[in-house]
């Protein structure tokens, strides 16, 4: 077991020992604008996860050897038949209750190592094992939770999508105002009939507790020009409600 889990966790160890080794003098990395996992500490979080998925990927490769040879040299049909990971992940059901469904390998060999535990009482393996079975057997749960952070992350992605393309599309009805296309979550906006500068427009939203963001300072840009972040759908709707009582 030991030398099954060293084998399982020697690429992160290489990966690890790689980035002490060879970090060169001052390295550092770019600022970007969400939190950053540090990488050694990804590496860690990726060799732990390896280990706690090691029983559900070996039965399916082990399942899918079996398949391949019997088909090959038993049955000689369906040999080009597969289903694809794109279709799997539809067909998959992602409740918690499925994923230890469908991670059963874990569940069995988890419970296994608990049992051998108890009734052999081995005290040179017993926290080794204990620990390795209860990777185990939490394996499914995290990798629901993880799956459920990165659909969040999706819905959230597709939400912003649309209310950029409704913000674009009502800022663009003002006649004093030139939109600037954009693919992240703010829009640069330019007020060319110069009636108001942006820091005028900015403290008349202020009391409505709308702040959007002067751009004088920004390089090429002058006092005409701010920016809007796009925002929850009720948040955006009253910027634009209120964009239309200053640009009457």
């Amino acid at each position: 077991a030991s030398l099954l889990t060293i084998s399982v966790l020697m690429p992160t160890l290489l990966d690890i020992i790689n980035r002490i080794i060879y970090k060169k003098e001052g390295q550092s990395y770019q600022k970007t604008f969400y939190s950053r996992i540090p990488s050694t500490i990804a590496s860690i979080i990726r060799g732990i996860l390896a280990l706690m998925a090691l029983p559900d990927k070996a039965y399916y490769s082990l399942n899918a050897i079996s398949k391949t040879l019997y088909r090959m040299f038993v049955s000689k049909k369906h040999l080009l038949e597969w289903t694809t990971s794109e279709d799997a992940e539809k067909l998959a059901k992602t409740d918690l209750i499925s994923y230890y469904s469908n991670m059963l390998p874990n569940v069995v060999l988890g419970v296994i190592g608990i049992c051998y535990i108890i009734i052999f009482n081995k005290k040179t393996s017993n926290l080794f094992l204990f620990i390795l079975s209860i990777l185990w057997l939490i394996a499914p749960f995290a990798f629901w939770y993880i799956s459920r952070s990165h659909k969040k992350k999706e819905i959230t992605k597709e939400l912003n999508e649309k209310e950029r393309d409704y913000l674009i599309n009502e800022l663009s009805k003002f006649a004093d105002l030139k939109i600037y296309n954009s693919q992240g979550n703010f829009i640069l906006c330019e007020i060319k009939s110069k009636s108001l500068t942006a820091k005028e427009v900015r403290e008349k939203l202020i009391p409505e507790r709308i702040i959007i963001r002067d751009c004088v300072s920004f390089d090429g840009l002058d006092e005409y020009f701010f920016r809007v972040c796009i925002l929850k759908p009720e948040e955006n709707k009253l910027l634009v409600e209120n964009l239309k009582k200053i640009f009457k």
